[in-house]
């Protein structure tokens, strides 16, 4: 059975699964391109604060496929089970409400995860190898991630905070919901089934 509300949400997880996977595609060709350097420098400000932000537009996205794919496994039972009740729920709209309701739930715990996190200059490193292209400058800024001063506050208590209300939000209940939705699921569709074989059988018993 198709409905269009489950159809904007398929979409939507096709969006959301080539956010997660693409940053793997740019990070191999990075690496692919240094490969081919003799002189390969340090990440720049610009690029770590690009793999900061992406990271958490992929940790945003990995969250948000698995709301929406419980989201698309209610509507489709609801559906199932009550078809004269759910018009609301396979329409469009419904389907894109459902889009936004999970993205921006979501990006709450993603802007947790950003604010629990910033960039900081741990050294200057030396590179001799580049001192042929880069003479007068062989010296170069080192910039990583590391855990922000909110997040190190009274014993690192929000981070320990946020890392349990992400396990249970998008991970533990998300893992105990699927199996229960698919089960519901699985028993609307055999009911359907008897139900459509039984009208059958009680067709060609009358004829």
């Amino acid at each position: 059975m198709r409905t269009s509300s489950t159809n904007i949400i398929l979409l939507a997880i096709a969006i959301s699964n080539l956010v997660y996977m693409a940053y793997h595609i740019m990070d191999w060709m990075k690496k692919a391109y240094e490969n081919t350097k003799t002189c390969v420098l340090p990440d720049s400000y610009a690029y770590v604060l690009f793999n900061w932000i992406y990271n958490v537009l992929q940790d945003d996205a990995r969250r948000c496929d698995a709301f929406m794919g419980l989201a698309m496994a209610s509507i489709r039972t609801c559906v199932l089970k009550f078809p004269v009740r759910s018009r609301t729920a396979a329409s469009v709209s419904f389907g894109w409400k459902n889009c936004l309701i999970a993205l921006l739930f979501s990006s709450i715990f993603s802007l947790a995860y950003l604010l629990a996190q910033q960039i900081v200059l741990v050294d200057y490193t030396e590179f001799e190898e580049c001192y042929e292209q880069f003479p007068n400058e062989t010296f170069f800024e080192v910039y990583t991630t590391m855990p922000s001063t909110l997040a190190e506050l009274n014993g690192f208590l929000y981070f320990k905070l946020y890392m349990v209300l992400n396990a249970i939000f998008s991970k533990i209940i998300p893992a105990v919901l699927f199996p229960i939705l698919t089960i519901l699921l699985i028993v609307e569709l055999r009911k359907i089934e008897e139900s459509r074989n039984r009208m059958f059988s009680n067709s060609n018993q009358n004829k």
